[in-house]
C-alpha cells in the first residue's frame, strides 16, 4: 500500500445514508457534502479542494486494488515530466458475454499503444481512435496542467469524461500503465437502446465541439482526416443503433452524415456497404 496525502470524499446530495457511514471515518477523510449537481460538479469540488501535487479519482462504484497508488508513485518517480497517467482495470463487458475482461484488451488500436512509458504517439490522435482511458477511476494527473487546474464540464450529463480527456490530451504527455489496478463494477452495455443512442450522440457532439474549438491544434498536427474518420465512424454507429431501434428515417440520415464527415473512397465504400446491408434486411 502507498499512503495517500489526503482522501477527499464528495457526497453529491446522496440520500442513502452515506453521511452516517462516513462519520465513522472522519479522522481519516475530508468529507464535503454538496447539493446534487452531477458527477462533474462533484469531481470538480474535490479537485479544487485538493492540496496534493497529483489527483487520483475513484467513482463510488469502483474498487482500487492495494497497489493502485504505489504503482502510480513508481511511474511518477521514473517519469516526472508526464502529466497524466492511466491504468488498466478489469470489468464485465456485456459485449464479451459478460466475462471479466482487461480494459486494454478491448481497445481497437491497442497495437498502436505503448505501455509503461510515455506515449510515443499523439495522445489526441489515439483518443480519436478509441477511448483508451475507459473511466475516470483510471486517471491520475498533476493538479495543474498547462498552468491551470483541469476541471470537468458541469453542463455535461453524458461523456463528460471523454470531453475532459480530449481537452487535457492537448496539454500534457500521457503514460498508460499495463498493470491492472482496480475493478470497475458497472458493465459496459452494448444494447441497441435509446439510452445507448443518447450516449453515442453525446460522443459525436464532443467530437464536433473539439473539431470546431481546436482547429489550430488539429491543423498543426495534421489530424483533419483522423477527426473526419472518427466522426464518420461515430455517425455510422449512431445509424446502426437507430436502425436496430426501428427508426429507419434517423438511421439513414445518420449514414448520410457519415458520408459528409470524410470524403474518401474508403469511407464511401464502408458507408455504402453498411447502407446496402441494411437495405437488404429491409427488403427481406
Amino acid at each position: 500500500e502507498y499512503p495517500a496525502h489526503e482522501i477527499l470524499v464528495v457526497n453529491d446530495g446522496s440520500l442513502d445514508g452515506t453521511e452516517k457511514i462516513l462519520e465513522r471515518y472522519r479522522a481519516r477523510l475530508r468529507v464535503m457534502t454538496v447539493p446534487n449537481g452531477g458527477v462533474s460538479q462533484a469531481r470538480n469540488t474535490g479537485i479544487l479542494a485538493a492540496t496534493g501535487d497529483y489527483i487520483a479519482l475513484l467513482d463510488a462504484d469502483d474498487f482500487w486494488f492495494k497497489r493502485r497508488l504505489s504503482a502510480n508513485a513508481e511511474f511518477i518517480r521514473r517519469f516526472p515530466e508526464v502529466g497524466f497517467f492511466v491504468c488498466n482495470f478489469i470489468t464485465r463487458y456485456l459485449h464479451y458475454d459478460n466475462r471479466l475482461v482487461r480494459h486494454y484488451s478491448t481497445l481497437s488500436n491497442r497495437r498502436r499503444l505503448n505501455f509503461d512509458g510515455p506515449l510515443r504517439g499523439n495522445a489526441y490522435e489515439l483518443l480519436l481512435q478509441s477511448y483508451f482511458a475507459g473511466t475516470p477511476s483510471a486517471y491520475l494527473f498533476k493538479r495543474t496542467l498547462g498552468g491551470a487546474v483541469p476541471l470537468f464540464d458541469p453542463k455535461r450529463r453524458l461523456v463528460e469524461d471523454m470531453e475532459f480527456l480530449h481537452r487535457v490530451s492537448m496539454q500534457t504527455s500521457f503514460l498508460l500503465i499495463q498493470e491492472v489496478l482496480f475493478f470497475k463494477t458497472s458493465a459496459h452495455a452494448q444494447s441497441m437502446s435509446l439510452d445507448q443512442i443518447k450516449l453515442y450522440l453525446a460522443h459525436r457532439d464532443v467530437l464536433l465541439e473539439c473539431r470546431d474549438k481546436h482547429q489550430g491544434y488539429i491543423r498543426t498536427h495534421r489530424l483533419e482526416k483522423k477527426m473526419g474518420r472518427s466522426l464518420s465512424l461515430m455517425s455510422t454507429m449512431i445509424g446502426n443503433l437507430y436502425f436496430e431501434a426501428g427508426d429507419k428515417e434517423h438511421a439513414f440520415a445518420a449514414y448520410a452524415e457519415a458520408l459528409g464527415h470524410q470524403y474518401s473512397p474508403g469511407n464511401f465504400l464502408r458507408v455504402v456497404w453498411t447502407v446496402l446491408k441494411k437495405s437488404i434486411r429491409l427488403l427481406i
